[in-house]
């Protein structure tokens, strides 16, 4: 039996929270991606969404659906995404995840112009803080990605922030307005001490909670970074991803295991990039 067989697992079944059952993200190729378009990612990736492919992103969907309701409880709103090891897909999931989010939450039609884009150099567009926004966080100080995926610099971020623990230290880029707001990793990690302050990012979470609807941080691989659990536990809930037919079943269940030893809320599973060898309208009609 392999992972997309094994990892089908559902957790808060006690009722205390909406839970999430497997979702399964259909594949998305960033090299690909870039030579189709000179736009960021995210942007082609919504646009095939906004140009009826619906069904290409109905798992990204679904997730933003559960997010809501968690949204809505109050209950659940700084969300980790996190996988056991690199390269499993969670920084494209978590920014695919945030812009449908975005929408449901806002009731605004998506699309992608002048005004949902930020400056050239990452620049905030409009400082007014939304409560009803989203932030995502990039904490995978080592191999960042989130800028790429929406064509902004390394700006000011999580390793200025690290330094300082004032979150109007930073810049962070801005989307639609100030409703997404996405803090890049930064750039001076060299100057950073070991093992890293991760304490020092709890002020800026508490200041985040009373602008934004919903924190999402991308944390480093859970078996590969002795900092993921700590990051882990600062969140009110993660989702545990995994690459369909690349992921062993044994690393997620590790991986699994050290979240529930430390007392981590899983909010549910999600496995990325998996493959249909059997045509999506005969798989609808099984």
């Amino acid at each position: 039996m392999n992972a997309a067989q094994k990892m089908q697992f559902e957790v808060n079944g006690n009722g205390s929270g909406p839970g999430m059952h497997l979702v399964q993200a259909r594949p998305t190729d960033p090299k690909k991606l870039r030579r189709a378009t000179k736009q960021p990612l995210i942007r082609k990736v919504i646009s095939e969404c906004l140009t009826g492919e619906n069904s290409k992103l109905a798992s990204y969907i679904r997730i933003a659906e559960n997010l809501q309701l968690a949204a809505d409880a109050e209950k659940y709103r700084v969300i980790g995404f996190v996988a056991p090891t690199r390269n499993q897909g969670t920084s494209m999931l978590m920014a695919i995840t945030s812009v449908l989010l975005f929408g449901k939450m806002a009731g605004a039609e998506l699309r992608f112009d002048a005004s949902s884009s930020p400056s050239k150099n990452g620049d905030v567009r409009e400082t007014t803080p939304s409560k009803h926004g989203v932030c995502l966080i990039d904490a995978q100080l080592r191999h960042p990605s989130l800028h790429k995926i929406f064509g902004v610099r390394n700006a000011d971020g999580v390793a200025e922030l690290l330094q300082s623990c004032d979150l109007d230290s930073v810049q962070p880029a801005m989307f639609f307005g100030a409703e997404l707001m996405l803090l890049a990793a930064g750039r001076n990690l060299k100057h950073l001490p070991r093992p890293l302050p991760w304490q020092n990012m709890q002020p800026a979470l508490t200041d985040l909670r009373a602008r934004k609807k919903l924190i999402f941080i991308d944390i480093p691989p859970l078996l590969a970074n002795p900092d993921s659990i700590r990051l882990c536990k600062m969140c009110d809930a993660v989702i545990l991803t995994g690459r369909a037919n690349k992921i062993k079943y044994e690393v997620i269940n590790e991986a699994r295991r050290q979240l529930e030893q430390a007392q981590v809320n899983i909010l549910g599973g999600a496995l990325t990039a998996r493959r249909h060898f059997v045509p999506g309208w005969l798989y609808r009609k099984l």
